[in-house]
């Protein structure tokens, strides 16, 4: 406790010293008539180019050096402007604009938020990743997410950062970085630990199974991840030191430049960590780009490029590698005279050598190339959108397994090969003000068609020792017929001066098996057979034996494509209007969703290190999710929670899940400093080998810190910020030499001190 007092108290020295008084001004934009903030308003000071923006709670906050007094400018679309005089420094005020009527008809603004904004009857969650990083000490996306509704990310002593979306498997979420999916073939799975924080302006999670803009199979939902752009010239260092723990470190440095429409961006970053206590991971993150934005276009290039490095601890250097590379292209605007084009193009190169002290010793390949073309349309009270794509992917392995009960051994070489094209289309009805205390009833009906061509070129042999056993050739071709569908109404309105949302959808999804299921599936078949040969007549397998008897009978039958039925409701109301001097308004909101699937693709551990797909006939996964927030009348702090329930089928098919999760976040802002508390709760969860409970994990408490100062001067923006991680433990390392391989282990649990510093210098805003 001493310890951590001197730290606070070194850190507010150094505050003191960096918040040097200055002219500043700072207020909030609101609604007329409500304590609604206005996101994105511009405040201008009269006759200059000066000014900033207001965040999501509507505040907003500059220097200026100039002469008193000033008139701010204070326009939004939709809004009236509004013109205010300030005679001193030092003032913090409330603007409330007028609402106007737009006689051109609604007018939707849809910019880099396009694919979201376009299904609205879905649960979408935008995450602010600038907010996160600066005021909150977060580092990686999988702090960030894990504080979200319904949102597991779990972390592997190898530094893998996977994420499940109310109960889903984690292949069954796809995961986006500008348009271009990074989940990777070999499991389906996106290692969130690819993409560095510092690079993301936000990030939106569209929950849910009936997404129809996004390809098939997304059973727990979509995570759009979106890069910053190069807005102004500006150059930006970051620094961050583990206090508790020295291997924790990150540094980046980001360069922008911009030249009347051209804007340039390059961004290094370098992150370490020990994810298993003894095992040092380094990432390396190489970003660069290009921005073209003109009057009805805009074009972006870019490339990212990400390599890990491990060193364990005997010092014999680095036995496995992963690296990820990005090129892409999105084009928006207009194009052959026609309004609201999108167009993105890219390629994603992977490749992962895998030497861990296992039995299985791995090389892999995978290349993904995507085009994609979306097109908007509105006529009177119908809206939405049309879109092709086209994705082909390659994917390359060389496997070779040693059986831990005998001399046999098996190799495997494969080429597997995907193309998917679909169409798909969005279309909305408004209906404005269509009944007393609704303003508007909107209705959406959604669908995607798409043909998956699969070519499965693969060698297995089988060896006693050196000698070969047995070879045998798997090749064939197949055509899976892919449909999405989804039905949502959305109705929004004001009854008795309460705000209130409600939207409903039904929809039918459907996964082909990946090229790694059919691979595994392919190169799990005979091993399985050996296995069951080998405890056949081994009485305490019994149980064991009369499950893989059923394994065998349905994989023997081929592997077929999953589908699942979803049903979803949400409501939300909103008190704006308190009789009271604190609070400024409270949200509650209600979620239901049912999930019911048909041959489920279920990966079964059998033996030591062997998975094996086949297909479950009948599962489902229910739950139920309640939020809320509490919001002072000045956003001087602001309270959020939320808590989730899932109820799942069976724990075999939807392993390592907790029933229960749950988070509180308390945020306090006042002028330049800032303090944030979180609390993660997780419930009880088993994991699951072969049918039988290995091992139950308590329940998960994790509560969190973070202190920091922000403060603008003159041209430099500069941001400290001290966070403790895991508060009420003193667990530092949960794996040292004398831990069993299997132990349960989340790096994100551990005690940890960190300080964060960031400079940047950049044009005025």
């Amino acid at each position: 406790m001493i310890k951590f007092t001197r730290q606070l108290l070194i850190l507010l020295l150094f505050c003191g010293i960096i918040v040097a008084q200055d002219s500043e001004i700072r207020g909030f934009v609101f609604a007329e008539g409500s304590l609604k903030p206005i996101a994105q308003a511009n405040i201008a000071i009269k006759s200059t180019d000066f000014g900033t923006a207001s965040s999501e709670d509507g505040e907003f906050s500059f220097s200026w050096y100039g002469d008193f007094p000033i008139i701010l400018v204070i326009t939004h679309i939709g809004y009236e402007m509004e013109e205010l005089t300030i005679d001193a420094p030092n003032t913090s005020f409330e603007i409330f604009l007028k609402q106007k009527v737009l006689l051109s008809g609604e007018i939707i603004i849809e910019g880099r938020k396009k694919y979201s904004e376009k299904e609205v009857t879905s649960k979408v969650e935008t995450l602010s990743v600038r907010e996160s990083i600066e005021q909150r000490g977060i580092r990686d996306i999988s702090e960030l997410l894990s504080e979200a509704e319904g949102i597991v990310v779990n972390t592997s002593t190898f530094g893998e950062q996977t994420i499940s979306i109310r109960g889903s498997n984690s292949n069954e979420v796809a995961v986006y970085l500008d348009g271009i999916k990074i989940n990777n073939l070999f499991s389906g799975i996106a290692n969130l630990a690819d993409i560095d924080l510092t690079e993301l302006e936000n990030i939106d999670v569209i929950k849910g199974s009936a997404s129809t803009l996004f390809g098939s199979g997304n059973f727990g939902g979509v995570v759009l991840l979106r890069s910053r752009r190069p807005e102004l010239n500006s150059i930006e260092v970051g620094r961050s030191i583990g206090l508790t723990e020295k291997s924790d470190q990150d540094e980046s440095g980001a360069l922008s430049l911009k030249y009347g429409p051209v804007g340039l961006y390059g961004r290094y970053s370098g992150k370490s960590r020990m994810f298993d206590g003894r095992t040092l991971f380094t990432s390396i993150f190489n970003n660069i780009g290009g921005l073209l934005t003109l009057r009805k276009q805009e074009v972006l290039l870019a490339h990212l490029n990400h390599e890990k490095y491990i060193k364990y601890p005997s010092g014999g250097g680095i036995i496995s590698s992963d690296k990820m590379w990005v090129d892409q292209m999105v084009f928006s605007g207009d194009l052959f005279m026609l309004k609201d084009w999108d167009i993105q193009a890219g390629r994603k190169n992977w490749e992962w050598e895998d030497n861990f002290f296992s039995n299985i010793n791995q090389q892999l390949k995978e290349n993904t190339i995507l085009l994609r073309i979306n097109k908007g349309f509105r006529l009177n009270s119908f809206s939405g959108s049309l879109q092709w794509e086209e994705e082909r992917q390659l994917y390359e392995s060389e496997k070779q397994t040693v059986d831990q009960y005998s001399s046999q051994n098996w190799k495997s070489f494969a080429t597997l090969e995907q193309i998917d094209r679909g169409v798909a289309g969005v279309l909305r009805y408004d209906a404005i003000n269509p009944v007393e205390n609704v303003d508007l009833l909107r209705w959406e009906f959604g669908i995607r068609n798409s043909n998956a061509e699969f070519i499965h070129d693969q060698i297995a042999e089988e060896y006693n020792d050196t000698s070969l056993v047995d070879i045998k050739d798997y090749y064939f071709n197949d055509n899976v017929k892919l449909t999405t569908y989804r039905l949502g109404m959305l109705a929004e309105g004001n009854f008795q001066g309460k705000r209130f949302q409600l939207f409903f959808n039904q929809g039918f999804n459907n996964r082909a098996p990946s090229l790694n299921d059919r691979f595994i599936w392919a190169d799990g078949l005979e091993k399985i057979k050996v296995y069951y040969r080998t405890i056949e007549f081994i009485p305490i397998y019994q149980d064991q034996k009369e499950q893989l008897e059923r394994i065998i009978e349905q994989m023997e039958s081929g592997i077929e494509k999953e589908s699942v039925t979803t049903t979803e409701l949400n409501s939300e109301i909103l008190f704006e209007q308190l009789d009271n001097k604190v609070f400024g308004s409270v949200k509650f909101g209600l979620g239901i969703f049912r999930n019911s699937y048909l041959n489920k693709i279920t990966y079964a551990p059998i033996g030591y290190n062997l998975v094996v797909p086949y297909n479950a006939k009948i599962a489902w996964l229910n739950g139920i999710e309640l939020n809320s927030e509490i919001m002072s009348r000045t956003n001087l702090f602001r309270l959020t929670g939320n808590i989730t329930w899932i109820k799942p089928s069976d724990q075999d098919v939807f392993p390592e899940k907790p029933s229960t999760m749950a988070n509180i976040i308390f945020d306090l802002r006042k002028d330049w400093f800032h303090l944030n508390v979180s609390h993660i709760y997780q419930g009880p969860q088993n994991y699951i080998h072969g049918g039988v409970t290995a091992q139950q994990l308590e329940d998960r408490r994790n509560t969190n810190l973070t202190v920091s100062v922000h403060k603008q001067v003159w041209y430099f923006d500069a941001t400290l910020s001290y966070t403790i991680r895991n508060l009420f433990s003193d667990e530092i390392t949960y794996v040292d030499a004398g831990s069993n391989a299997n132990d349960i282990f989340n790096y994100y649990d551990a005690h940890r001190q960190i300080i964060y510093l960031k400079l940047s210098l950049a044009d005025k805003k």
